[in-house]
């Protein structure tokens, strides 16, 4: 029965094929990552709790307009090609690859934090865009299951 079970699988594997869980690439039979997104820029401890960067990469001089910033990866490479596929692209469902993400980050390096709500910084004043905001409200909700708020 086993043999039966993996040729329907391949057989399904034609018609809905295997997509990267970060940028939605089509992948490899048994892979969940595109060979691109193998090495994504990760943001590594110790964190600015600042602006989120890894504090050899900061910047910010203790200036941002938020108390805490969690980020998982630089915007930059795949990461950013993602990001404009999840918003445009109506690929809702890299949102558990994102969500999964941080909330393993703000785990990771802010555990003695009690965060009260999950927010997302505009990256420019037309961002505003339906898609953007309808995008922003499924990430959240993907988030907030990871980070056991209600």
């Amino acid at each position: 029965m086993n043999d039966f079970k993996a040729a329907i699988f391949r057989f399904s594997k034609v018609f809905v094929p295997n997509r990267c869980e970060f940028c939605g690439e089509v992948t490899e039979l048994h892979n969940t990552v595109c060979p691109d997104c193998l090495s994504l820029p990760v943001i590594n401890p110790p964190l600015c709790r600042s602006c989120g960067c890894a504090r050899k990469d900061c910047k910010c001089d203790n200036k941002a307009e938020y108390k805490q910033i969690v980020a998982p990866y630089y915007y930059k490479d795949n990461v950013v090609l993602a990001v404009h596929r999840y918003k445009s692209s109506d690929m809702r469902f890299l949102s558990a690859r994102f969500a999964r993400d941080m909330a393993k980050t703000a785990n990771d390096n802010y555990s003695d934090i009690s965060f009260d709500t999950v927010t997302f910084v505009l990256m420019t004043k037309l961002s505003s865009f339906k898609r953007d905001i309808i995008s922003r409200k499924f990430l959240r909700k993907s988030l907030r299951r990871y980070l056991k708020y209600r």
